[in-house]
């Protein structure tokens, strides 16, 4: 199923996806805590943002105990001191 809406307008009821692409890479931090709602136990959530090139940007800040990074790319430049980052997250199985 391809949902192409206002994400957080959207009631997804009990909805659970394999992946969720998360690509407003200049806002999409307020949208992750649902989106870790909808994922399913074996899902995958491609999240993607703008961040310092530097690594000073931090998403495990973000994810609940429930989640970890699994891991991430430049996927290009956005600025000198910044790039588009694409960060995998998944459920901590263990």
């Amino acid at each position: 199923i391809f949902f192409n809406s206002k994400f957080e307008d959207f009631n997804f009821g009990v909805q659970k996806f394999d992946r969720l692409i998360l690509n407003n890479p200049t806002n999409c931090l307020p949208y992750l805590a649902k989106a870790m709602t909808l994922v399913s136990e074996t899902g995958i959530i491609h999240f993607y943002i703008i961040c310092p090139k530097d690594g000073s940007f931090q998403l495990s800040e973000n994810l609940t105990e429930e989640f970890l990074c699994t891991g991430n790319k430049e996927v290009h430049a956005y600025s000198p001191s910044s790039s588009l980052f694409v960060f995998d997250i998944r459920r901590n199985l263990i």
